[in-house]
């Protein structure tokens, strides 16, 4: 499965994970809040994932290091500031956020869990670990320090 390493950005996996919820948003048990209250703590957290995630592209062009997550070889700066201080992948875990946002929206708990889930498992597999791999290659001890202090993702 190789192949599939860093080949489906990470926005796409989340709008996968987006849709399956959207079909399987009737499969009960669904959470005891009013659609209104869902929708709203709902957009606040797809609000502040999307905030999130264009704080971290900023740092990254800051930086003047690459922001395409398909090739992730051609970094040329260990980003370790800003919100890459808290976690190494913040901007995935802005994409979990706003996953979680749609799935409170749609009131869903197994869609919420199910679509989090594999969000979480496909952009672990397929995209942190190759990236890591790459990071470590271009960046060494140096890369290997950050993560002994630095969580991968919270």
């Amino acid at each position: 499965m190789k192949f599939l390493e860093c080949l489906v950005p990470p926005p796409a996996v989340g709008i996968v994970a987006c849709v399956l919820m959207w079909f399987a948003r009737d499969i009960g048990p669904h959470l005891p809040l009013p659609f209104v209250a869902r929708v709203l703590i709902g957009v606040a957290l797809a609000a502040f994932g999307m905030a999130l995630a264009g704080r971290c592209a900023r740092t990254f062009i800051g930086a003047r290091t690459t922001l395409n997550p398909t090739k992730p070889a051609e970094a040329t700066v260990l980003v370790t500031h800003g919100a890459f201080a808290r976690s190494r992948n913040p901007m995935y875990v802005a994409m979990g956020v706003i996953v979680i946002g749609w799935g409170i929206g749609l009131g869903a708990i197994p869609a919420l869990l199910l679509g989090l889930l594999l969000f979480v498992l496909w952009i672990t597999r397929f995209q942190i670990l190759p990236e890591e791999r790459a990071l470590r290659d271009l960046f060494g001890a140096e890369f290997d320090a950050y993560c002994a202090r630095v969580r991968r993702w919270v």
